[in-house]
């Protein structure tokens, strides 16, 4: 049928244009004698219930949507379908005392061919319902447990891959041979008396050893390498229970073999920093000036701090350290030494310098050893109290000249031989204790002069006549046994007996710069002063390595 408004072609059963929303037709008043019976159908129809509602579907055109716009925009208006009762007059089974309804459908024009009910009214579909969620989350997991396999088929397959086209090969280009290896780690001392670790390597196959930068041969099955135990670094390793956890990397190599790797670990004590405090010899000196040299001893690259000043670039190749200290005018003086090494826990220590008492002053102008010009007489100058009497060991030109008010003083000795000649000074005071100056004359002499004129020492005779041989130069060789320094002065104790022979040890006095240290063998060229504390006393000025 077509709309009177628009003319848009509808079907029979519009009741409204589906593109205007204007209404088909009027509410029928009754059957349409146009209308065609209906038909008694077909006995397979007679299936059917006669209480069903016969419901036409609505139209799938997309001007359906505006169409049920205006319907509901218009619903006040629209009258509700006639009902009449099923041909058979059975009453709905639902609503009881209600005829079963139908849908009566306006007349509407017919087409040109016989409307087929089969093949032009829209029927509705039916389709089974499926649970969407529950399908779609076991889809889901079907396609992640097939992934996974896939995954681990992949790497399962590289593997195998791996292990047989690679290893294999390395296997045949070895021949399946690898090298066989046993270690172990003892502790030692060393030649110097420090601690060490001896690695042993014991290995049928292997050719050399490779450790901390070091390549060793293996001989006889075996490699040895020993690794001090101040070489391992605090601050490279952990620290557990007071030791050090060192874990080295081994390489063993060897020709047709493929290398063979290996940890090495072991534990190394922590141990404070060397410190040998040369002088003075037991940690204490009485000091009769103003400064004191002190002589340590420590690792080579120590760092070395007394009293909070740094000295560490004083320290030589061999570790010994050589410095002048300032001694104030008081009774006592205490010094801290901090050595710092790598390897080591800090060292801390202490000397006390003590400043020779007397109960009343007597002092030189001069620094010792004195020296003096090319003639015999020497000139002494110092202080003491007016009051006090000066004499000397040695001789002297004329009585000192001294000031009665200040006690400044003057005087000459004689000093006949050329090299080191020592003197006492001596101030005496009524009811007081002697203040005593032990002094040292040098007269210049060349240093050729001096020792090729020296003469060969001679122990027992030097100590058994002591007085025999004083002031003549005699040279010596022998090994330093210790050290100890005042001031500028140095004094050592030397070993000058043969190798395999019982000790001969002389005392000797050295000014000047000191740079030896223990168990150095040295040549000392100086002149004999009788004995002190029992030993030959020597005055030194020459000393050579």
């Amino acid at each position: 049928m077509f709309c009177p408004n628009c003319g848009t072609k509808n079907n029979y059963y519009h009741r409204f244009c589906f593109h205007c929303g204007a209404r088909l037709i009027s509410e029928p008043s009754g059957t349409d004698p146009e209308q065609p019976e209906m038909q008694e159908s077909d006995p397979k129809d007679k299936e059917l219930q006669p209480e069903e509602t016969i419901r036409i579907p609505p139209d799938p055109k997309p001007q359906r949507r505006e169409v049920d716009q205006i319907r509901h925009d218009s619903a006040p208006q629209q009258e509700e379908l006639e009902t009449v009762p099923l041909p058979n007059g059975n009453e709905n089974k639902d609503e009881p005392g209600k005829a079963a309804m139908i849908t009566e459908f306006p007349e509407s024009e017919p087409d040109e061919e016989e409307f087929d009910f089969g093949s032009r009214i829209p029927l509705r579909r039916y389709h089974k319902e499926t649970d969407n969620g529950s399908s779609g989350s076991l889809q889901v997991l079907v396609k992640v447990c097939i992934s996974v396999v896939l995954i681990a088929l992949v790497g399962f397959l590289c593997y195998v891959g791996y292990d047989q086209l690679i290893k294999g090969r390395e296997t045949t280009e070895s021949g399946g041979k690898h090298i066989d290896l046993e270690y172990n780690v003892e502790e030692i001392t060393a030649d110097d008396g420090t601690t060490a670790r001896k690695i042993t390597v014991l290995t049928e196959t292997g050719e050399q050893i490779k450790l901390l930068d070091q390549t060793i041969p293996v001989k006889d099955s075996r490699a040895e390498i020993i690794l001090p135990d101040s070489g391992f670094g605090l601050q490279e390793y952990e620290q557990k229970d007071g030791a050090l956890q060192i874990s080295l990397d081994l390489l063993v190599q060897a020709d047709d073999y493929p290398d063979r790797e290996e940890k090495i670990e072991f534990e190394v004590p922590i141990s404070t920093a060397p410190l040998a405090i040369l002088s003075p010899s037991g940690k204490e000196a009485v000091v009769d000036g103003n400064s004191y040299q002190l002589i340590l001893e420590v690792q080579p690259k120590s760092e070395v701090f007394i009293d909070g000043n740094n000295y560490s670039h004083l320290v030589n190749k061999q570790g010994q350290l050589s410095v002048q200290l300032e001694v104030p005018d008081q009774p006592e003086t205490r010094y801290e030494i901090r050595v710092s090494a790598k390897g080591y826990e800090d060292t801390i220590d202490e000397i006390i310098l003590k400043k020779r008492q007397m109960e009343f002053p007597l002092a030189v102008n001069q620094s010792v050893p004195i020296r003096a010009s090319g003639e015999e007489w020497v000139e002494i100058t110092g202080n003491t109290n007016p009051e006090a009497v000066l004499t000397t060991n040695l001789e002297m030109k004329e009585t000192p000249v001294m000031d009665p008010v200040t006690g400044d003083f003057k005087l000459y000795v004689k000093a006949s031989i050329k090299g080191y000649t020592p003197f006492v000074l001596t101030a005496s005071l009524e009811g007081k204790e002697n203040s005593v100056l032990e002094l040292v004359i040098e007269r210049p002499v060349e240093e050729r002069d001096y020792t090729t004129g020296a003469w060969a020492a001679d122990y027992d005779e030097m100590k058994n006549y002591p007085d025999l041989h004083n002031g003549i130069s005699f040279a010596f060789t022998g090994v330093i046994t210790e050290i100890s320094s005042t001031g500028t002065k140095s004094t050592l104790s030397v070993d000058i007996a043969a190798e395999g022979q019982p000790e001969q040890i002389i005392c000797v006095e050295y000014w000047g710069r000191f740079n030896f240290s223990m168990g150095q063998k040295i040549r000392i060229f100086g002149n004999h002063w009788g004995n002190k504390n029992g030993v030959p006393y020597i005055l030194a000025p020459y000393l050579y390595r």
